[in-house]
């Protein structure tokens, strides 16, 4: 898990300040927002400061989508079907960067940086899960997205 953490963090040019994991515990039992693995999904927030705390940067983490039912149990098992590979914080770069140097017109902003763990874009929704290799795929994008906002 280090080694994922680490090389996240250098594909998004992190910088000092770490936003936060936030699992959406709650909203994985009442709205069955859930990862393709079932385990809860959620974000990474960063809170605003000085003059811009009243402003907002949502970002979908994006990663492809999964294609057939041997496809989505893969990905299940990888941090982009599962929220239990992510760090408890990251740093982020580019446009979330907390650094003026870099970010000079969003730096000061509040971040959310919405983890993408259901395969098919925060769009799929069905009731009940699928069985593949004995193992429940859950496919609940649409509920992770309406439990975010």
């Amino acid at each position: 898990m280090k080694c994922f953490a680490v090389l996240l963090c250098l594909a998004l040019a992190c910088q000092a300040k770490n936003m936060t994991r936030v699992l959406l515990t709650d909203a994985a039992t009442s709205k069955g927002a859930v990862c393709l693995d079932g385990s809860p999904s959620g974000y990474f927030i960063r809170n605003g400061t000085g003059r811009n705390t009243d402003k907002w940067i949502l970002h979908q983490m994006g990663g492809g989508w999964c294609f057939n039912e041997t496809d989505c149990y893969s990905r299940s098992k990888t941090y982009l079907g599962s929220s239990k590979p992510y760090p408890d914080s990251l740093g982020f770069g580019g446009f979330l960067s907390d650094s003026q140097d870099v970010n000079p017109d969003f730096y000061e902003w509040n971040i959310v940086f919405i983890i993408y763990c259901d395969g098919a874009s925060f769009a799929g929704y069905m009731e009940e899960p699928i069985m593949v290799n004995n193992t429940p795929i859950y496919f609940r994008g649409f509920n992770i997205l309406k439990a975010v906002l």
